[in-house]
């Protein structure tokens, strides 16, 4: 074949209602929109769907792919089945980029 074909495993998400109570939820967004107000580009309505987003599986995978440029560091942490340990994952890579440790865009 003159193509690059793959296989796609679909992941089960787990843990979605603690995640909804979780206060890293609300850490997740509020880190992303710092972001944003300090110049981080994102393509189209990121910001409006941000702060309308309420199910924190589409809120952590939003965050992940629009403000985790690695793919080394993105990557593992779409693989997460559980949801509240995505956004704890992701709320320290945010802070690291708010606090400027790193400068992955």
């Amino acid at each position: 074949r003159p193509y690059v074909t793959a296989a796609v495993e679909v992941i089960e998400s787990t843990s979605l209602e603690e995640a909804k109570a979780s206060p890293t939820m609300a850490e997740v967004r509020n880190r992303a929109l710092e972001l944003i107000e300090s110049g981080q580009q994102v393509s189209g309505h990121v910001e409006d769907y941000l702060q309308d987003l309420e199910d924190p599986e589409v809120l952590a995978d939003l965050v992940a792919y629009h403000f985790v440029g690695d793919p080394d560091e993105r990557h593992p942490l779409l693989e997460m089945p559980c949801v509240v340990s995505r956004l704890e994952m992701l709320s320290e890579c945010l802070e690291n980029r708010v606090l400027g440790k790193t400068t992955d865009e």
